[in-house]
Protein backbone atom coordinates (compact mmCIF):
# COMPACT_ATOMS: atom_id res chain seq x y z
CA UNK A 1 0.00 0.00 0.00
CA UNK A 2 1.37 3.19 -1.22
CA UNK A 3 1.76 6.23 1.60
CA UNK A 4 -0.93 8.61 2.10
CA UNK A 5 -0.65 11.55 -0.11
CA UNK A 6 -2.01 13.65 3.30
CA UNK A 7 -1.09 12.92 6.15
CA UNK A 8 -2.83 13.17 9.38
CA UNK A 9 -1.38 13.26 13.02
CA UNK A 10 -3.43 14.48 15.80
CA UNK A 11 -1.65 15.15 19.37
CA UNK A 12 -2.73 17.39 22.26
CA UNK A 13 -5.38 18.87 20.48
CA UNK A 14 -3.16 20.36 17.23
CA UNK A 15 -3.92 18.29 14.05
CA UNK A 16 -0.91 18.43 11.77
CA UNK A 17 -2.46 17.73 7.99
CA UNK A 18 0.90 17.13 5.68
CA UNK A 19 0.91 16.98 2.20
CA UNK A 20 3.55 14.54 1.92
CA UNK A 21 4.76 14.32 -1.98
CA UNK A 22 7.72 15.82 -1.73
CA UNK A 23 9.18 14.84 -4.71
CA UNK A 24 6.52 15.79 -7.29
CA UNK A 25 6.16 19.49 -5.13
CA UNK A 26 3.32 18.01 -3.71
CA UNK A 27 1.29 18.51 -6.20
CA UNK A 28 -2.60 17.82 -6.51
CA UNK A 29 -3.82 14.30 -8.12
CA UNK A 30 -6.18 12.49 -7.43
CA UNK A 31 -4.27 10.54 -4.45
CA UNK A 32 -3.42 13.82 -2.86
CA UNK A 33 -7.60 15.27 -3.46
CA UNK A 34 -8.84 11.94 -2.04
CA UNK A 35 -6.54 12.30 0.91
CA UNK A 36 -7.08 15.56 1.49
CA UNK A 37 -10.73 15.45 1.41
CA UNK A 38 -10.86 12.16 3.99
CA UNK A 39 -8.48 13.77 6.23
CA UNK A 40 -9.97 17.33 6.36
CA UNK A 41 -13.97 15.84 7.17
CA UNK A 42 -12.51 13.26 9.51
CA UNK A 43 -11.71 15.94 11.43
CA UNK A 44 -14.92 17.45 11.61
CA UNK A 45 -15.95 14.26 14.30
CA UNK A 46 -12.86 15.15 16.51
CA UNK A 47 -14.19 17.88 19.23
CA UNK A 48 -10.90 17.46 21.01
CA UNK A 49 -8.49 19.33 17.99
CA UNK A 50 -8.13 22.95 18.85
CA UNK A 51 -6.11 24.23 15.89
CA UNK A 52 -4.81 22.82 12.16
CA UNK A 53 -1.35 23.05 11.09
CA UNK A 54 -1.45 22.91 7.18
CA UNK A 55 2.44 22.57 5.74
CA UNK A 56 3.59 21.00 2.85
CA UNK A 57 6.72 18.29 3.40
CA UNK A 58 10.00 19.50 1.33
CA UNK A 59 10.64 22.33 -0.47
CA UNK A 60 7.40 23.24 -2.05
CA UNK A 61 3.76 23.57 -0.41
CA UNK A 62 1.98 22.47 -3.18
CA UNK A 63 2.79 23.84 -7.04
CA UNK A 64 -0.64 23.35 -7.90
CA UNK A 65 -1.88 20.61 -10.41
CA UNK A 66 0.39 17.79 -11.44
CA UNK A 67 0.55 18.19 -14.80
CA UNK A 68 2.15 14.42 -15.22
CA UNK A 69 -0.83 13.37 -13.91
CA UNK A 70 -3.32 15.23 -15.82
CA UNK A 71 -1.43 14.01 -19.10
CA UNK A 72 -2.41 10.18 -18.51
CA UNK A 73 -6.34 10.67 -18.45
CA UNK A 74 -6.10 11.30 -22.16
CA UNK A 75 -9.85 11.64 -23.50
CA UNK A 76 -11.42 11.74 -20.11
CA UNK A 77 -9.33 14.87 -18.94
CA UNK A 78 -12.30 17.06 -18.82
CA UNK A 79 -14.58 14.62 -16.67
CA UNK A 80 -11.76 13.37 -14.33
CA UNK A 81 -10.83 17.26 -13.99
CA UNK A 82 -14.02 18.36 -13.24
CA UNK A 83 -14.31 15.37 -10.23
CA UNK A 84 -11.05 16.34 -9.22
CA UNK A 85 -12.06 19.70 -8.43
CA UNK A 86 -15.42 18.93 -6.86
CA UNK A 87 -13.62 16.73 -4.50
CA UNK A 88 -10.95 18.91 -4.10
CA UNK A 89 -13.54 21.84 -3.50
CA UNK A 90 -15.13 19.39 -0.65
CA UNK A 91 -11.90 19.26 1.11
CA UNK A 92 -11.49 22.74 1.59
CA UNK A 93 -15.15 23.46 2.49
CA UNK A 94 -14.41 20.68 5.42
CA UNK A 95 -10.97 22.63 6.39
CA UNK A 96 -13.04 26.31 6.48
CA UNK A 97 -15.95 24.33 8.38
CA UNK A 98 -14.13 23.54 11.34
CA UNK A 99 -14.41 24.99 14.68
CA UNK A 100 -10.46 25.13 15.03
CA UNK A 101 -8.24 27.86 13.54
CA UNK A 102 -6.63 26.57 10.60
CA UNK A 103 -2.84 27.48 10.07
CA UNK A 104 -1.04 27.56 6.71
CA UNK A 105 3.13 27.30 7.46
CA UNK A 106 3.81 27.98 3.51
CA UNK A 107 8.02 27.44 1.75
CA UNK A 108 8.30 27.63 -1.73
CA UNK A 109 5.82 27.56 -4.26
CA UNK A 110 1.63 28.11 -3.26
CA UNK A 111 0.48 27.73 -6.71
CA UNK A 112 -3.05 27.40 -8.02
CA UNK A 113 -4.85 25.10 -6.24
CA UNK A 114 -2.18 25.36 -3.49
CA UNK A 115 -2.53 28.86 -3.51
CA UNK A 116 -6.43 27.78 -2.80
CA UNK A 117 -5.29 25.78 0.25
CA UNK A 118 -3.77 28.42 1.29
CA UNK A 119 -6.53 31.05 1.35
CA UNK A 120 -8.83 28.01 3.00
CA UNK A 121 -6.53 28.80 6.56
CA UNK A 122 -7.15 31.53 9.11
CA UNK A 123 -3.81 32.56 9.43
CA UNK A 124 -0.72 32.15 7.00
CA UNK A 125 2.81 31.77 8.59
CA UNK A 126 5.02 32.62 5.02
CA UNK A 127 8.74 31.66 5.16
CA UNK A 128 11.27 33.95 2.90
CA UNK A 129 10.90 31.55 0.57
CA UNK A 130 7.21 31.44 -0.02
CA UNK A 131 5.92 32.19 -3.50
CA UNK A 132 2.68 32.45 -4.35
CA UNK A 133 1.07 32.44 -7.58
CA UNK A 134 -2.32 31.25 -9.21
Amino acid sequence: MSPAAVELAVEAGIARLTLARPKAGNAIDRSLVASLRANAESLADRPGVRAVLLRGEGPNFCVGGDLSYFSTLGDDVEVALLGLADDFHAGITALRGLDAPVIAAVQGAAAGGGLSLVCAADLVLAAESARFTM
